[in-house]
């Protein structure tokens, strides 16, 4: 069965190139894959010729990092707004962007329509955690900077959905994220989001640190499946796991050159460390769903180079299959 990915490759920090990079690792690696790459076409046509799993459509205009996104979902010749276009006319399976996140989540919501009963798209994302076979789901990871309890317990039930079809959890385990795990903490949104998830059918066990998520003291069986927290507090968590995964990598790197026999040990140790480098790498985790629309949407890093927006491309190619269900 083809899967057909609509691909932004005009958008995200490093442009066109590392998006054409991008396609040809991926295709190459999962040969059921079929792209419509939407962007520059003299560009993409002149360094993806002869690739025939690959189709072109053109679009003028990019939508910056920095467009207000209302402003943005009114350029309808933007190679963002052609690539949700794509879903929402049914020529393609999934979109995948790595451009403006306000944006993306705009036109997506104009385009695609929501889910009822849910209002607003979130962001769900898959974070690796130790003790761990797989991952956990965490959501809002920055299409929603502001918050209300009920927007919170929506998005508790749209990772729930997600973690019961793409997970196979028959009851997925469900915390709010927060600065404690006693009942007083927290803000008032957080503290009337607690007491609505615990009058629901949903399998919420309460507050959860984020320390608790990395500690491999905590039993796999004690953590949530699912952490749910608003946008703002979602993005910062991610990029501070993405910033201290490479700040790791780079300490390993300068321990292991600091002397002759550090080196000499590194030779030693390279099959551990290459596979703990990898397991390290953020770029591997690159990719994540709006959830609660009536199509599928990944978002890729704005930073990804063309390993991560394969590793994107490849993750969105598993969201056909996984998400079909949910968005009927």
């Amino acid at each position: 069965m083809a899967r057909l990915i609509a691909f932004d490759v005009m958008s995200g920090d490093l442009g066109i190139e590392a998006a054409i990079a991008a396609i040809k690792i991926a295709l190459a690696e999962n040969p059921q894959m079929q792209i419509i790459a939407v962007g520059d076409e003299k560009r993409l046509q002149a360094q993806l010729a002869g690739h025939d799993r690959v189709q072109i459509r053109h679009a003028e205009a990019v939508v910056s990092m920095a467009e207000n996104p209302k402003q943005a979902v009114r350029r309808r010749n933007t190679s963002l707004y052609k690539t949700i276009e794509l879903v929402a006319d049914g020529h393609a399976n999934v979109a995948v962007s790595a451009g403006n996140t306000g944006a993306l989540m705009i036109t997506a919501k104009v385009l695609l329509k929501m889910r009822p009963p849910y209002r607003r798209p979130a962001i769900a994302g898959q974070i690796p955690c130790v003790g761990c076979t797989d991952s956990f789901t965490m959501l809002d990871l920055g299409a929603n900077v502001d918050r209300s309890p009920e927007m919170l317990v929506d998005f508790a039930r749209m990772g729930s959905e997600f973690a019961r079809v793409v997970k196979g959890s028959d009851s997925p385990r469900i915390a709010l994220l927060n600065v404690g795990t006693e009942n007083i903490k927290g803000g008032q949104d957080l503290l009337a989001a607690h007491q609505l998830l615990g009058e629901t059918d949903l399998n919420y066990t309460g507050f959860i640190e984020a320390n608790s998520l990395f500690d491999p003291a905590t039993a796999a069986a004690d953590l949530p499946q699912v952490v749910v927290c608003d946008g703002f507090v979602g993005n910062v968590f991610l990029k501070t796991i993405e910033g201290l995964s490479k700040m790791i990598k780079s300490m390993f790197g300068n321990a292991y050159q600091s002397t002759a026999y550090s080196r000499l040990a590194g030779l030693v140790s390279l099959p551990v460390l290459n596979g703990l480098r990898k397991t390290m790498d953020s770029r591997r985790y690159n990719g994540a769903s709006f959830l609660g629309l009536r199509g599928l949407v990944v978002k890729a890093h704005g930073n990804s180079d063309s390993v991560g927006l394969a590793c994107a491309l490849a993750f969105a190619m598993r969201q056909i299959d996984d998400q079909q269900s949910l968005i009927g």
